[in-house]
């Protein structure tokens, strides 16, 4: 702004006498070229009558008048009311002294106002006699900063003047410069027993060495911080006192002084102290109660209203071989079969609304697909007076209830063999006499028309024979002579047998011999074993299915694996597989897997099987003899 005045005195001094040459013209458009495109506003005006003469285009950009609706007027009139009294003593003054300066709100086209501030000095020329210019400057934007700044520093005033932490200033030696006077109400002490003593003789021993280096690095740096130490007391014991720390640089002196505010917080520590306590303890009582938990013998999780499982311990994971990450979040309904979901939901919505407990059972889907039964003991959990989740506690009995089903299963197998080893022998007798006879007299000529019937009677008691002798193979205490043999040697022997009864039906079998150790068999035995599971799969096939046996082992056990493509056993007779007399089979006696039962129970060996529509496979396990 002061170059355009500089400029304007040089017009006065030199270029105006000489206006009317071309040259000049040009220094004129020059200037006013500068005028017109100045940010600032820039007017001239009459001394006298104070009229309007000339307004730069910014005028009209900040103030919204056009140059017809100015040119002729009086300033005063843009001039807020207030503040016309003090301008027009500002510009009087500007006459006298030939250049002045004033600050004061203008009126806008749309009757805002704005400050501004403005700079005038007298025009005098050949030309341009007793006017003035005056250029003015938006300072609105300045105005409520400064505002906003007194606001500021009197809201942090009071702020200061009532605030109950302690401030104070130090040297940059440490010496209490001022103390404010609430230091007495943290530490004891008045400021005038605290100003030009040394601070740091009032820290704690442990503390000193701490303060004095985050002291240093505030003095050096020139920067800002925080720390907590103890402070001793007038009364001779310590406080906690939390210290907020800013250097300053003294203007008048170039000395830096640091500004301290200091806060007691030895309620605080305590309190700190006491939860850090209660947390240990807390942590120590979880940790605990997590070991009981996840080394419990039973299954426990939790869900919420969702269904969604919220906590699983590690016998759980163990059990299922699901990991946290598949359980966590899902919902506990996903890993029961459909069959049991409504049995389920029942329950739970039981637990919901009454919140008792009960106990049931239900299967499980563990990871790798296999169907696991658990005795649950199911209870709500209550918060707060309401339901909001489930705790379940799991037994898993599927080995249990397998091995009470094959107790009566066995049971059933030794009532129908202690039958079989006392009357087997005795029906025996009269049956071979009845045979004798009627082989007899079908070879009798003048029975010759009857033969057809004694044939018939012949083939009957040959039937009833054969049951007799697999009655007899369920006996408990029949002989068994084991010896070490490969499971491989008696399937090879069998393999022309049992291709041949598999072709007469159109069927084929494949055979799959791993290498594997000898185990202690009966060879008789367990040819029937093999036989009767092969029979019974190419009886549950269609034309053209295949059995496949495969033998191989696992850890200390040699597997025999027999695998049909039929329809797979129906789910209402799968629990009771095995028992005598039951059968699927139209002429079936149902003793042909009660006897496989027997066989494998006398091996001390282990029995089972999966099925689906797609077919069965049965797997029997040896054990390896020890060495």
């Amino acid at each position: 702004m002061q170059l355009i005045f500089d400029d304007i005195e040089t017009i006065d001094n030199k270029y105006y006498p000489v206006l009317k040459t071309k040259q000049n013209r040009q220094f004129e458009d020059r200037y006013r070229l500068i005028a017109d495109h100045a940010s600032d506003m820039i007017v001239i005006i009459k001394p006298e009558s104070l009229e309007l003469c000339y307004v730069s285009p910014s005028f009209e950009k900040v103030m919204g008048y056009y140059e017809a609706e100015i040119l002729g007027h009086k300033c005063l009139h843009f001039i807020f009311p207030a503040d016309r009294a003090a301008a027009l003593k500002g510009i009087r003054e500007g006459i006298e002294m030939g250049f002045g300066m004033s600050r004061f709100r203008m009126i806008k086209k749309d009757q805002t106002s704005l400050w501004v501030e403005a700079l005038g000095k007298n025009i005098n020329s050949e030309v341009n006699k007793n006017e003035i210019l005056i250029v003015i400057r938006d300072i609105s934007q300045q105005k409520l900063t400064e505002k906003a700044l007194k606001e500021s520093e009197l809201r942090l005033r009071r702020i200061t003047d009532n605030m109950l932490d302690g401030v104070c200033t130090l040297s940059e030696s440490g010496i209490f410069d001022y103390v404010s006077p609430s230091h007495q109400s943290i530490m004891g002490f008045t400021p005038d027993e605290l100003v030009g003593k040394h601070n740091f003789n009032l820290l704690h021993p442990d503390d000193r060495g701490r303060l004095k280096k985050f002291f240093t690095t505030l003095i050096n740096t020139d920067s800002g911080g925080t720390i907590e130490y103890r402070a001793l007391h007038k009364k001779g014991y310590y406080v906690w006192l939390e210290s907020v720390g800013r250097v300053f640089i003294n203007e008048s002196n170039g000395s830096k002084q640091c500004v301290v505010a200091s806060r007691d917080i030895t309620t605080r520590k305590q309190a700190e102290s006491e939860l850090r306590q209660r947390e240990e303890d807390l942590r120590y009582k979880v940790e605990y109660l997590n070991t009981l938990i996840n080394n419990m013998n039973e299954l426990c999780y939790t869900y919420d209203k969702d269904f969604l499982i919220s906590f699983v311990n590690q016998k759980t994971l163990d059990v299922t071989g699901y990991s946290q990450e598949d359980l966590l979040g899902k919902s506990f309904v996903h890993f029961i079969p459909e069959s049991d979901q409504e049995k389920v939901m029942q329950q739970v919505r039981k637990r919901f609304s009454s919140g008792n407990t009960s106990v049931h059972e239900h299967r499980i889907i563990s990871k790798d697909g296999r169907e696991l039964l658990l005795k649950v003991k199911s209870s709500a959990v209550f918060e707060q007076g309401g339901i909001t989740c489930g705790l379940v506690l799991a037994e898993d009995i599927t080995q249990q209830r397998k091995i009470e089903k094959e107790m009566a299963r066995l049971g059933q197998l030794n009532t129908v063999g202690e039958m079989a080893a006392s009357i087997g022998h005795e029906i025996r007798n009269p049956m071979t006499t009845v045979q004798g006879f009627l082989q007899m007299m079908s070879q009798n000529e003048n029975l010759k028309e009857q033969r057809p019937y004694f044939d018939l009677m012949l083939e009957e008691l040959s039937r009833a024979n054969s049951i007799i002798t697999e009655f007899l193979s369920l006996a408990k205490d029949k002989m068994v002579y084991l010896k070490k043999y490969n499971l491989n040697r008696i399937v090879q022997a069998l393999a022309p047998l049992l291709v041949a009864d598999a072709i007469k039906e159109d069927k084929g079998i494949m055979f799959q011999l791993d290498d594997i150790p000898e185990v202690l068999l009966d060879e008789k035995e367990i040819r029937q074993l093999i036989l009767n599971l092969v029979r019974n799969g190419l009886e549950a096939m269609p034309a053209g299915g295949k059995i496949t046996i495969k033998t191989s082992q696992e850890e200390n056990e040699v597997i025999l694996s027999i695998q049909d493509q039929g329809t797979g056993i129906a789910p209402e007779i799968k629990d009771q597989l095995g028992t005598p007399f039951l059968s699927s089979k139209e002429n079936g006696i149902g003793l042909g897997l009660a006897v496989c039962y027997s066989i494998v129970a006398r091996h001390n060996a282990n029995m089972d099987f999966e099925t689906c529509p797609e077919g069965t496979i049965f797997r029997v396990k040896f054990k390896q003899p020890k060495e």
